[in-house]
């Protein structure tokens, strides 16, 4: 094991999605090259976090340090000394486009030109993020912001999941864009900020991803905005009783029980339900079962000031309950 070049253990230890505490276990496990292979990435691990906004007509980017990463790190004072960092050893974890002004500015900021955000930073952020980066789109309606600008933002393409604030059409047009061009994307969460639209328009978008791709998708709403009706959640249903597959979503929604019931239940599957009590929210649970560990469950969860509906695959015992207080187990 130990008669291989040490640039190939290097680039065998280096191709592994790890953390810090990850490579220190795996170098106290390892011997000879491969030992210090994974030594030198637990020493040299350098994690970020990239916010990029605009202020004043000036590009802003803060470069912050992953909470695993040592407090002495030294971080890159310029867009010069981020790309000459070593690669090897730089994960991103976190892109925010647009600052929330609530959020306090932990480590470094530097002023950086249009030029070097489309031609320098974006593609050093497509070559570097880790594979369960997550992207935060949150330009809250700023003046700030052009179209122009907003099409630079589009360039980012290599993200696994991505939160969206809504703002006005361009955050429609930024997830079409994304869910589009972007082929490692695996999660769309939809935030509440501001109301999105409960129209007619994005519903059929949404729908339409759950049927074509294996995308699962929050929506994080509030009461009068965005909703997934029962079309949405037959659809997640069909598929998994004709192919096993199934996607998440969890939405504010104006699913009924009776709608719930109204499903049919294939031949093979078998039908269970609970209601629970649990401090002012009322819980209705549906769970279908087939064979011995495929399970989908949908949830709605009511109370005076929401409604949600959540339903995803689960793998559970179902001689116990999800939830423990006041169930109520159905004959249905």
């Amino acid at each position: 094991m130990d008669s291989v070049p040490y640039k190939f253990c290097e680039d065998v230890i280096g191709s592994h999605v790890m953390t810090k505490s990850d490579w220190d276990d795996d170098a106290k496990a390892l011997t000879g090259l491969w030992r210090i292979a994974a030594e030198k990435y637990a020493e040299n691990l350098c994690i970020l976090e990239i916010t990029v906004w605009k202020d004043q007509g000036k590009w802003q980017c803060n470069i912050e340090k992953d909470w695993e990463m040592p407090e002495d790190m030294k971080l890159p004072k310029s867009i010069g000394e981020l790309l000459a960092m070593d690669r090897r050893f730089i994960r991103i974890i976190d892109v925010v486009f647009g600052r929330d002004a609530d959020r306090p500015i932990n480590g470094t900021v530097i002023t950086i030109s249009s030029n070097d955000l489309v031609e320098k930073l974006i593609p050093f952020l497509n070559a570097q993020c880790l594979s369960y980066c997550s992207h935060y789109y949150n330009l809250h309606g700023s003046p700030e912001y052009r179209d122009e600008d907003r099409k630079i933002f589009q360039r980012y393409v290599n993200f696994y999941r991505l939160y969206i604030t809504y703002n006005d059409q361009h955050s429609e047009d930024y997830m079409v864009v994304q869910t589009k061009s972007n082929v490692r994307l695996s999660s769309l969460q939809l935030n509440e900020a501001v109301h999105w639209p409960n129209s007619d328009e994005i519903e059929d978008f949404l729908f339409d991803l759950l049927r074509t791709t294996e995308m699962s998708i929050h929506i994080h709403t509030r009461p009068g905005s965005l909703m997934v009706t029962i079309r949405s959640v037959k659809d997640v249903y069909n598929r998994w009783c004709e192919s096993g597959e199934a996607l998440c979503i969890y939405a504010n929604s104006n699913v009924t029980e009776e709608e719930l019931l109204a499903l049919t239940v294939p031949e093979g599957v078998t039908r269970y339900g609970e209601r629970a009590k649990i401090g002012s929210v009322t819980m209705f649970i549906v769970r279908w079962r087939r064979g011995t560990t495929s399970v989908l469950e949908c949830r709605l969860e009511l109370s005076d000031q929401f409604r949600y509906a959540a339903i995803t695959d689960v793998y559970i015992d179902l001689s116990s309950s999800l939830v423990t207080a006041e169930v109520e187990v159905l004959d249905i």
